[in-house]
Parts: C-alpha cells; sequence; structure tokens
C-alpha cells in the first residue's frame, strides 16, 4: 500500500468445486456457525443473495463428490463471508428474474471479506479442498464430517462407509467390498428375519385351526372391541402364538428399510465410484 493510502477491505474469492459431467450435479453452500454443532446448508438463491455470517467456525461449498471449505483463519482477520454465484447478465428483467439466474448458475464462490488494513499484513487461512472421503477430511478437521450427508439415516451411511472403506482396504476392490459389505448385512438381518416368519407362521396356523372359535368369539363380541380382542389374544397364547403374530414378519422388513436406503445414498455418492 501507498503511504497515507485509504485503508482496503481485502476480498477473498474461492470457487466451489463443480464436475459439469455429472448429470444433475449442483453445487450448494453450508455454513457451521461459532459454538454451533449443527451445520446450516444454504437453500434458494434468496439466502445466497442475502444472508452473510460473521466470524463462522466452517464455511464451505460442495458439490455430489467433492468439498471446499474453510476450516481455519486468524482470529480478528476475518470480518465475514457469503457467497456469489455467476449469474449471466441480460437487459431488463425484474428481481425475480435475477434470483432465477441464480438459482439456476452453478459456479458458487466463497467470499470473505477482511478487515480493513492500512499497511502491508500477512494472514494464514486453511482449507480443505478435495474429496468427500471421509476418512481424509476427519484427519484435517472432525467437524467437516458434518457435510458427510447420506440423507434422512445419514448417521448409518457414515458407518456404513466406514465399513465400506475397511472392507475396500482388505480386498483393494471396491466391488468385491460393496459385494461382501451387502452380504454381511443380509446375514447380519437374516436370523431378524427368521425370527418374525417364525412368530408369523406359528399364528397362521392357529388362525387356520381355531378359525371356528375366532368366529364365535368375533360373534359373541361384535359390539365390544376391546374385549373381543382380548379374547383374542388370550385364545392365541393358549394355543402357543401371539395374536400379533404377523406383524413380526413385517416389522422385520421394515428394519432394514433405513439401512438399505442408506446403502443406496452412499453408493450414489461416494467418491471412489465417482466414474466407476
Amino acid at each position: 500500500l501507498k503511504k497515507d493510502a485509504a485503508p482496503l477491505v481485502p476480498r477473498l474469492f474461492v470457487p466451489g468445486p463443480f464436475l459439469g459431467e455429472v448429470e444433475k450435479n449442483k453445487v450448494e453452500g453450508s455454513v457451521l456457525a461459532a459454538n454451533d454443532a449443527r451445520l446450516e446448508r444454504i437453500s434458494g438463491a434468496n439466502d445466497e443473495m442475502e444472508k452473510y455470517w460473521e466470524s463462522p467456525a466452517i464455511v464451505g461449498a460442495e458439490d455430489k463428490y467433492f468439498l471446499h471449505a474453510l476450516v481455519g483463519y486468524e482470529p480478528g482477520f476475518l470480518k465475514h463471508v457469503f457467497y456469489k454465484r455467476a449469474v449471466s447478465t441480460s437487459p431488463g428483467g425484474t428481481s425475480q428474474d435475477a434470483i432465477k439466474r441464480v438459482a439456476s448458475a452453478t459456479s458458487l464462490s466463497i467470499v470473505c471479506e477482511c478487515v480493513p488494513v492500512a499497511e502491508q499484513v500477512s494472514v494464514t487461512f486453511n482449507w480443505y479442498c478435495g474429496p468427500k472421503s471421509l476418512r481424509a477430511i476427519e484427519k484435517v478437521d472432525p467437524r467437516l464430517s458434518s457435510f458427510m450427508s447420506f440423507g434422512w439415516f445419514s448417521w448409518i451411511g457414515k458407518l456404513l462407509l466406514s465399513a465400506l472403506e475397511t472392507l475396500y482396504e482388505h480386498l483393494g476392490n471396491y466391488g468385491w467390498a460393496i459385494i461382501s459389505l451387502t452380504i454381511l448385512l443380509r446375514l447380519l438381518f437374516m436370523p431378524i428375519g427368521l425370527f418374525g416368519k417364525y412368530k408369523s407362521a406359528k399364528t397362521e396356523a392357529v388362525t387356520r385351526r381355531c378359525a371356528s372359535e375366532i368366529a364365535a368369539i368375533n360373534a359373541r363380541y361384535k359390539d365390544d372391541a376391546a374385549t373381543r380382542q382380548s379374547e383374542l389374544v388370550a385364545l392365541y397364547e393358549r394355543n402357543g402364538a401371539s395374536y400379533f403374530g404377523v406383524a413380526y414378519a413385517l416389522g422385520s422388513s421394515l428394519l432394514s428399510v433405513p439401512i438399505f436406503l442408506s446403502l443406496y445414498g452412499l453408493l450414489s455418492s461416494s467418491i471412489a465410484l465417482y466414474n466407476a
């Protein structure tokens, strides 16, 4: 800076990742505010155009496979951060038209605006710019694991990802690792599934064997649902079965749904399977 020059406001523009060849790939921003354990995902063009964050703990831009995130900086130098998309300019149009152009643009940058400086200074910013690999980002900063999202059952997805990476280390091939993980999950749920089928089969057998007694109870207590159900429960118990046996089979099947939904989310967004 020249002597007696007015203070300047340094700004650092860091572009987010983007893979144009990946279909439906979007770059989105996420912020972990200071003293906040929950990641705030920036949704919609209005947030990108109007919001900013003062001294965040972590600020990042991510797409399906890669993450660029600010994880450390010198206290007191960074004033605030915000996002900016590259918007194609066109004459005329309303503010809503501008918002739509922002939402459809793919180039998203993190803008770090610092405090004014009147002389030359040297500062350090710590960034993670790389693949969304759980083990890689946790070595940089464990808080970055918040960016690994696999939908509603994200915590299950992280466990499955850790298991998949462990299998890959031993087998050396992601194809065999995925097959092995699927087999292990099937074996894990096999006892639960067999137990549910066993309970369901006993209930169905009692239903066939005691059809006349069941019909009599239904007729006798047709206007008293509570008594009718208690009598049916007692009948099934006397015959060594559960009145709710069919629900065991349904419950065992539903129990595996979040696991395999998480596995699908993991495989569809894993960097290890990029271009596979």
